[in-house]
């Protein structure tokens, strides 16, 4: 029952990455920079040593692997899905911090 379960975790982890794809290009913002999120994740975890979610490893995980995340999405770009023109996003993102941490601390 536990791997089970596990499978159906991942599962709703694909459809969460689908969703937040679908959720960006109808807010019309670039979806490359949720696969450059993942890219990010990745990168760390190559460096860090960590093994890879892969193969059987991945059936206790509750997240698919990274990797399979990133070309899950890149395939959703290469099959048309991204279209563009995307809205420019300027955020200070220091700034954003801080007035969030203020209405944390309220």
């Amino acid at each position: 029952p536990y791997l089970m379960q596990m499978k159906f975790s991942r599962d709703h982890e694909r459809e969460a990455d689908a969703m937040g794809f679908q959720y960006l290009m109808k807010a019309n913002i670039d979806p490359r920079g949720m696969v450059a999120f993942f890219e990010k994740i990745q990168k760390e975890h190559d460096e860090a040593g960590a093994p890879d979610m892969d193969g059987t490893l991945s059936m206790l995980s509750t997240h698919p692997a990274t990797k399979e995340r990133i070309a899950n999405l890149n395939a959703l770009i290469e099959n048309g899905a991204d279209s563009g023109p995307y809205r420019i996003i300027d955020l200070d993102f220091e700034a954003f911090q801080e007035k969030l941490k203020a209405l944390l601390n309220e």
